[in-house]
Order: structure tokens, then C-alpha cells, then sequence
């Protein structure tokens, strides 16, 4: 049996009656350079009906993270630090414009209740962003916070861009990342007074043992 995926990360899907494969989710002057290597960038994989399920989900893990290793640098182009949707204020026209987007993004950010943390005492000190991307939210985070901000993402490319990123921004000692799994995340129980996953869910073939592991890192109490 081929099996053969078409995934594309959330941030670069806008409006969810699009057509997915004709417009590829692109403003107009990129279709003609960037969507013939969006094409290009399809998980296929034959897999056979007898294959054990940690074999399939070690091929889908695979595939994410070979997609975003080729991919964010497009996505980056586009999108800036974060990718992720926008919340956008209903009663606000907006031109559709990037700079329209990238203050949405943040304001996405804003909404995730953030306002809970009022007053430095109640700051969060230690974030673990999950499913980091380039590393967007966790230096927003460190930034606003002083909080130490760990990332995992399955995609090496990402990690090495976030890292290089939050060192060029002086937040090397802030923000850190390393390839991980969601699923199984490299740290102990209950470490994190904010646990943060800006849509990456939808990727998790195991959305119970997700939701375990967000509960797990975190402290109690968070």
C-alpha cells in the first residue's frame, strides 16, 4: 500500500476553504518561485499492512520532521518567528498585509491567557514550549518573562535555527532547544510552571499520551 501525505504546517493555512492543492495557502507573488518546491515536499511512504504500529509512527515522525527541515525556511520567509495562526481583533479591518499577520500572531500569543502571570511574582520561571518551531513563542517568553524556555521539535533544522536565533537576540541563557519527541519528552515530572503548545497537537498520533506528557512536565499547581 503508498501512502502518501500531503502535510502542511498550520501557520500557512488562513482560510480552511482554500483549495489546499491549487493555492498552496500563498500570497500571489509567491506561487510562481516557492510552489513547485511545496509540491515537492511529500511524505510518501509504502507501508505495509502488517507493519507494527510503532513502525508506522516512527515513519510519521520521520516524515514531520524531513517536511520541516525542508520547509521553515519558507515558512520563516513568510511568517516571520512564529508559526502559528493569528487572532485577529473582529472589529479591526485588516489589510491582509504580512505586518497584519505578524501582529495577529502575537496577539494569539497575548490571548493564551497570559494575563493570569500578573506581577513578577507570579511570572512563570521555567517554560517548556512543545513543538517549538524556529523558537518564536519561547523568546517572546523569555523576553517578557525572564523565564528559562526550553523547546523540542522533532526537526534538527529547526532546533539548530531557533538556537541560532535566541543567540543572536542575547537570549542563549533564556532560550534553549533540542530534538525531542512529544511524546516522550526528556525531562522530569513536573519541572514547568507553563507548559506551552501553540498547534502542534494535530501532528501526535497518540493525542491521550500527548496530553499525558503536557500534564506530566508540569508542576504542580501550574
Amino acid at each position: 500500500m503508498l501512502l502518501q501525505c500531503y502535510l502542511y504546517p498550520p501557520s500557512i493555512l488562513p482560510q480552511l476553504r482554500t483549495n489546499l492543492q491549487s493555492s498552496l495557502f500563498l500570497p500571489t507573488r509567491c506561487r510562481t518561485s516557492h510552489a513547485p518546491l511545496l509540491r515537492s515536499i511529500t511524505v510518501k511512504a509504502s507501508i505495509s499492512t502488517v507493519m507494527d504500529a510503532d513502525a508506522q509512527v516512527a515513519l510519521l515522525k520521520k516524515g514531520i520532521a524531513e517536511l520541516y527541515d525542508e520547509s521553515s525556511g519558507i515558512w520563516e520567509a513568510l511568517w516571520g518567528d512564529h508559526m502559528h495562526h493569528g487572532f485577529y481583533d473582529p472589529d479591526v479591518k485588516v489589510s491582509g498585509s504580512l505586518s497584519d499577520h505578524r501582529a495577529a500572531q502575537i496577539r494569539m500569543i497575548e490571548e493564551r491567557r497570559l494575563s493570569d502571570f500578573r506581577g513578577p511574582k507570579k511570572w512563570p520561571k521555567n517554560v517548556v514550549d512543545v513543538g517549538c518551531g524556529i523558537g518564536g513563542s519561547s523568546r517572546y517568553l523569555a523576553k517578557k518573562f525572564g523565564a528559562h524556555c526550553q523547546g523540542i521539535s522533532l526537526s534538527p533544522f529547526q532546533v539548530q535555527r531557533a538556537n541560532s536565533l535566541a543567540a543572536a537576540e542575547g537570549l542563549a541563557d533564556k532560550a534553549s532547544f533540542q530534538v525531542a519527541d512529544a511524546l516522550d519528552q526528556p525531562f522530569p515530572d513536573g519541572q514547568f510552571d507553563l507548559v506551552w503548545s501553540m498547534e502542534s497537537g494535530e501532528h501526535m498520533p497518540d493525542k491521550r499520551k500527548f496530553v499525558s506528557e503536557l500534564a506530566r512536565v508540569a508542576a504542580p499547581g501550574a
